[in-house]
């Protein structure tokens, strides 16, 4: 929580924001795993590490959720747009909530997502701040690249992680009083 008695630390940081206890994943870990990970700690995207813990990159359900042809480059698509395998329809119900939205789709068989690691199917670019970025520059970062969650570094060093849900709930427990 920012200091407010401080004029420096009136606004918030990224330091404010972070989660500090950040799940990551070695770039070995097969997707399988991750998808285990995603669920037991209840999160949507980790950092991947290189054998010295540095991150490599970022995993997402977003990026596991591609289809196969996106990823190997030979559609594209804008961020916001999926070539889902099976489009929903009526009578799917909540079958494709959870792990089985992606075990249910046609392509991602549990034998093809525990024979692939999150190295090759990872955002292979590492976005991130200083932990004394202001929360509105950070948010710019945020919807500038269009992510969901951004690296608080120092060094190479990952002190923390923020969310779209980190900023959300820093704003609903604080208000605008930070402005």
């Amino acid at each position: 929580m920012p200091d407010t008695q401080d004029p420096k630390r009136a606004r918030p940081t990224a330091r404010d924001l972070m989660q500090t206890d950040v799940v990551t994943l070695p770039a070995g870990t097969t997707i399988s795993q991750a998808v285990q990970a995603f669920e037991e700690y209840h999160i949507t995207g980790a950092p991947v590490t290189d054998a010295s813990g540095r991150p490599i990159g970022v995993l997402s359900l977003a990026d596991i959720a591609r289809d196969d042809s996106v990823r190997a480059g030979r559609l594209e698509c804008d961020r916001w747009e999926y070539y889902l395998a099976n489009p929903l329809n009526d009578d799917d119900g909540d079958r494709f909530s959870g792990e089985n939205a992606i075990f249910d789709k046609e392509d991602f068989s549990a034998a093809v997502l525990d024979d692939q690691r999150v190295e090759d199917w990872m955002t292979p670019r590492v976005i991130s701040v200083d932990p004394t970025l202001p929360l509105v520059e950070l948010c710019k970062v945020m919807t500038e690249q269009s992510i969901h969650r951004v690296l608080v570094t120092e060094e190479d060093t990952v002190l923390g992680i923020v969310s779209t849900t980190d900023v959300v709930r820093y704003i609903a427990e604080h208000g605008h009083t930070w402005c």
